[in-house]
């Protein structure tokens, strides 16, 4: 049964890195890693993989307040001040790749790396939030859903609290778009690998 769950796990992961539809998710990353170090492409590779991995803890639901606040810290960061992701770079070896994949590792973190550009950092003149805010603020309010928007059918659902509800919505617009739209492709690692630009609002029609 553990083996048949880690071939399941494996298995969603590896299409979460070829999917072309997150607005902000693996591909992205993936994408940024390709842009910051391409003069060794075995080095690339690890900081491909490093640059997605601290969102892996990200579903890990049975974990204490007090556990979350540590799986934060030493994956995203809490704050300038409190960067427990750095530890990564510091105890990786120059040796067998090590020091490439932490290199991808410290560029997702949400103090001043990608993270903080989805975040708080806005890339809208006029607009000082971050991009997946931005977005999923829009998504939660102004996308149409059965004459209603996501706002309005989470607070029937009991989530009605707007913090929550950002939440959710920002959970959905960086995972879930493949699902919501379905006519998007999924291609091959290689391809995603490839990518020149990574134009969401391409692919999401708000």
């Amino acid at each position: 049964m553990k083996k048949l769950s880690s071939s399941i796990l494996g298995l969603i992961l590896f299409l979460s890195l070829v999917a072309t539809a997150f607005p902000w998710g693996s591909a992205t990353h993936a994408y940024i890693a390709t842009r910051i170090g391409r003069i060794l492409p075995f080095s690339n590779t690890n900081e491909i993989y490093g640059s997605m991995v601290p969102d892996l803890f990200n579903y890990v639901f049975n974990l204490s307040q007090d556990q979350m606040y540590w799986a934060r810290y030493y994956t995203h960061g809490i704050n300038p001040n409190r960067e427990g992701f750095m530890e990564v770079w510091s105890k990786a070896s120059w040796w067998g790749y090590q020091k490439s994949l932490a290199y991808g590792f410290i560029s997702h973190n949400d103090c001043w790396g990608a993270d903080s550009v989805a975040h708080y950092s806005g890339i809208y003149v006029g607009v000082n939030k971050g991009y997946v805010i931005f977005k999923s603020e829009k998504l939660l309010r102004e996308v149409p859903i059965d004459n209603s928007n996501l706002s309005e059918i989470l607070s029937s659902l009991g989530v009605t609290d707007s913090g929550d509800q950002l939440e959710l919505a920002h959970n959905i617009f960086e995972v879930a778009a493949i699902f919501i739209w379905p006519s998007i492709t999924v291609l091959s690692a290689k391809k995603l690998l490839q990518l020149r630009s990574f134009e969401a609002t391409t692919l999401l029609p708000f």
